[in-house]
């Protein structure tokens, strides 16, 4: 066999390998070669090394990540099995439910039923469980007392695992019809072992499908700037329960004066008391008034009706309902306005006793002429005096307190052409002192000015007729009455020191102011003075009641009144201060008579007629006090 051969041999047959090892050969491949001696006695050979270490084997990263995720996992299986097999000693509020059952529709003004379930389904029991009810704004009480139901409480108690308690309540929802209202459910309790208070709320929605309340609106599309109109606002229930506390408000636009309501409003202008509404009732308020603006100016009135929060209440708190109606400002066919001593606004403030000049001024706006034209004046009120009408050109109708001019009396008034003008004119008396005035509270009356005539066809109502209208308001301003006196020996103090005042000494004084005030209520009614800086205010004041201040400084000295109503000191006892003064002349006002109190005045707001009224003013206060024993010369300073 040659070299190639075994070599062959060799690679593909593992008993030749072995063969080799056997005979002490190294193999054919071994990069050395060894000379082989013939004969082995007798040589010592080296002992053997030792084995070399074996490596250090590490572990990878994903194999670290694989064991400490294996381990979480099994943390995590036996604290859920710990968990559940323990379970009983922990509570989760989603295991707390508060459900209602109702329907989805409620008819506004009547009963509203509903259940609320309350459920609990933790292992343990829930303890100090309260129910809390939060009702919409203007809810009332379904038990017949009518009280208004905006939040309601009910203790539950402990709720045992597993309990579902069912509870009913009711309620008489208010609002407008489609209006969504929510009613909120709110569940507070505690768990045993710890003091926080926990919660569990729920909301409903319900639709009303009706409200218990109509309202609408009569009335004209159009009208003359600054004619006079009338409203007509109807309310009816639709309720088949009574009605409780129902109230009106209005909301006017720019412009409009309220001239006349029938009934009145209980506050103000603007609200009105309805009252009870049994079912089917209704209730109709008529307004009229003056409107005002721009041509082509479009008015919007919003009338709304609801519930008052108790019963006299003269605030609305839930609106049910609402209607609103518009009114387009147009030039008149026929312009009429009313004068008063030259002011031609809707109302005139006037004093007693006054003799006030009436114009009525007209004005044919129309394109074409117009005939038969009649001006009628009518006075209602107790403030004038009706034996002084004095009509010029007319004639006075004494039975109904009317003024009339026609063509009969007046040529002009028979045919107008467009853009004719004119006016008539009368006269009246304000009631004086004389006369009565002093009886009236609020006094006023109304001047109601009408102007009509036949115009072209299609100008006006039917047949062509065209009229214009207007008031005005003659109101009387409050008659406030200041008096004051300087006293000596009467009053509410006893005074010291030499009369007549002495050099070097202080010689003290008792001053009174009263007030008087007819017609009208006032507010805010004070009365002002000075003192000279030789004067000292001795802070004694009777009654102790009224409250006088007095400014050192200045010596300004102001009796803050307040209110006073009308009448007071008309036929009876006037609203009165006393407070006491002391005077210490020096050298120079030897031989004089000195001033004690300066002039002084009073001034209030009326609360009729929005003005404020102020008293005459009084002359200053000197030394020559007003008591029967006083004697000439006791008023002049001596040495």
């Amino acid at each position: 066999m040659n070299r190639l051969e075994e070599m062959q041999k060799a690679l593909y047959e593992r008993e030749y390998k072995e063969k080799e090892k056997q005979d002490g050969r190294e193999p054919f491949f071994h990069s050395e070669k060894n000379p082989v001696r013939g004969a082995w006695g007798g040589e010592e050979f080296p002992p053997e090394p030792p084995p070399p270490p074996e490596p250090h084997k590490t572990l990878s990263l994903m194999k670290k990540i694989f064991i400490g995720s294996a381990i979480f996992f099994t943390l995590a299986v036996a604290f859920a099995a710990f968990i559940f097999l323990r379970g009983g000693n922990v509570m989760s509020s989603e295991k707390v439910a508060v459900e209602f059952a109702a329907s989805i529709t409620a008819a506004g003004g009547e009963p509203f039923a509903f259940q609320v379930a309350v459920r609990n389904d933790n292992s343990a029991k829930i303890s100090s469980a309260d129910l809390v009810l939060e009702f919409p704004e203007g809810t009332r009480s379904a038990d017949g007392s009518n009280s208004q139901l905006l939040r309601y409480r009910e203790a539950l108690g402990s709720i045992s695992s597993g309990m579902n308690l069912i509870k009913k309540y009711e309620a008489v929802l208010f609002g407008e019809e489609g209006e969504s209202l929510t009613i909120k459910a709110t569940l507070e309790y505690k768990v045993d072992g710890s003091n926080a208070l926990f919660k569990k709320t729920s909301s409903y929605q319900v639709a009303l499908q009706s409200a218990p309340i109509s309202i609408s609106v009569e009335g004209p599309s159009e009208t003359a700037n600054k004619g006079e109109f009338e409203l007509v606002v109807n309310i009816v229930s639709n309720s088949t329960a009574p009605l409780q506390n129902i109230l009106m408000d209005a909301s006017y636009p720019f412009g409009f004066s309220l001239k006349s309501s029938s009934p009145r409003p209980v506050s103000g202008e603007r609200v009105w008391g309805i009252g009870d509404l049994a079912p089917g009732a209704s209730r109709k308020i008529k307004l009229s008034g003056i409107i005002s603006g721009s041509e082509g100016d479009e008015r919007v009135f919003t009338f709304r009706a609801g519930t008052a929060k108790e019963a006299g209440a003269r605030v609305l708190q839930t609106a049910i309902v609402s209607a609103s109606h518009s009114i387009l400002l147009r030039r008149p066919f026929l312009a009429l306005s009313v004068i008063v001593n030259g002011d031609t606004g809707n109302e005139y403030i006037t004093e007693k006793g006054k003799t006030l000049r009436v114009n009525i001024a007209w004005e044919n706006n129309l394109p074409a002429r117009a005939t038969d034209a009649q001006v009628i004046v009518s006075l209602k009120g107790t403030l004038y005096d009706p034996a002084s009408i004095v009509p010029e050109g007319g004639y006075y109708r004494s039975d109904d307190g009317t003024i009339v001019w026609d063509s009969s009396s007046s040529g002009e008034l028979a045919s107008m052409e467009p853009g004719a003008r004119g006016q008539k004119s009368f006269s009246v008396n304000v009631r004086g002192s004389s006369t009565g005035a002093y009886s009236l509270k609020n006094p006023s009356f109304t001047i109601s000015a009408g102007i009509s005539a036949r115009g072209p066809a299609g100008a006006g109502e039917s047949g062509g007729a065209v009229q214009t209208k207007t008031t005005t308001e003659v109101k009387l301003l409050a008659d406030l009455s200041f008096l004051s006196r300087i006293l000596r020996v009467g009053g509410s103090f006893a005074n010291r020191g030499p009369v007549p005042p002495k050099v070097g000494s202080e010689t003290s004084y008792t001053i009174i102011w009263s007030l008087s005030n007819a017609f009208n209520d006032l507010t805010n009614t004070k009365v002002f003075a000075s003192l000279p800086s030789y004067v000292r205010f001795m802070n004694n004041i009777s009654p102790s009641s009224e409250q006088i201040s007095y400014d050192a400084v200045s010596g300004n000295i102001v009796w803050d009144v307040g209110d006073v109503k009308a009448g007071i000191g008309i036929g009876g006892v006037p609203r009165e201060v006393a407070f006491q003064v002391a005077i210490a002349p020096a050298d120079n006002q030897a031989g004089t008579i000195p001033t004690v109190v300066g002039e002084a005045s009073a001034q209030g707001d009326d609360r009729f007629t929005g003005r404020q009224v102020t008293s005459a003013t009084r002359p200053a206060l000197t030394t020559k006090f007003g008591d029967a024993s006083f004697v000439a010369g006791q008023e002049i300073v001596v040495k």
